[in-house]
């Protein structure tokens, strides 16, 4: 995007990612991955180091350059005003405490965005042209990997590259299970649901998740849960195998 468009943001979900209006949610999804692409080497391994000594010889995406990333997709977009009780004792200092709050729950969404966009920009890569032993042509989009694009390739073919996908391959396979919601997600999902609730409500019957923690919630309904006629949970094999998000009740 050029630094003259601007567009402001209606709407931020819990999670803390853009959501009205949804042409602007999209445009602000697309950026940052633009912003990744062209700003992030693709020889760098990976982008969150972990806890504690990280692993010798690997590389990732520093503090620094998470921030310098957050303050440039922020140029092209405006975030709401919170909506502070004018009877607060001091609603101004409130209304700038909920806006510091507001940038970093939206800066905590956007870089959780951005390594996932990061890693399957990679991905990509790896399976287009590695893997059939292909090189791009490195015009439009990619145009700036060009001199990245050897030593990236050496280290795909390396054996520690090697033993690191495996090892990812294995611990990928120990998710036995995954939502069902498909490609809409939480927020094409999330109508049906309070719907759902929305009905049993209207017949004066409670669901049972309604008072629930939104983490919970979320994940009854995403992983498969159902409700009765009466408004009960109907749980399926997964909440009964994995009960930790139970838990947060």
């Amino acid at each position: 995007m050029k630094e003259t468009e601007r567009y402001r943001i209606e709407k931020i979900a819990a999670d803390g990612a853009p959501e009205l209006p949804d042409d602007v949610a999209q445009k602000f999804v697309k950026q940052c991955g633009v912003l990744v692409k062209d700003h992030i080497p693709i020889t760098v391994q990976e982008w969150h180091k972990p806890n504690g000594d990280a692993a010798e010889g690997i590389t990732y995406v520093g503090d620094v350059a998470k921030a310098t990333l957050f303050k440039k997709v922020m140029v092209n977009f405006t975030l709401p005003t919170p909506e502070v009780d004018e009877n607060e004792e001091d609603p101004t200092l409130i209304l700038e405490q909920k806006k510091l709050a507001l940038v970093e729950e939206v800066k905590a969404f956007t870089l959780r965005k951005m390594a996932q966009q990061f890693t399957n920009w990679k991905k990509r890569l790896h399976l287009e042209f590695i893997k059939k032993d292909k090189t791009p042509d490195f015009t439009g989009a990619y145009e700036k990997i060009k001199p990245f694009w050897a030593d990236f390739v050496k280290y795909k073919k390396s054996e520690d590259a090697l033993i690191r996908s495996a090892k990812n391959k294995e611990n990928a396979a120990k998710k036995i299970y995954h939502h069902t919601m498909g490609q809409a997600g939480y927020k094409g999902s999330m109508p049906k649901w309070e719907k759902l609730e929305n009905d049993l409500l209207a017949k004066g019957v409670t669901p049972e998740p309604f008072n629930w923690v939104d983490r919970t919630r979320l994940w009854f309904y995403g992983h498969g849960g159902k409700l009765d006629s009466e408004g009960k949970c109907i749980y399926n094999k997964r909440h009964k195998e994995d009960p930790l998000p139970i838990d947060d009740l």
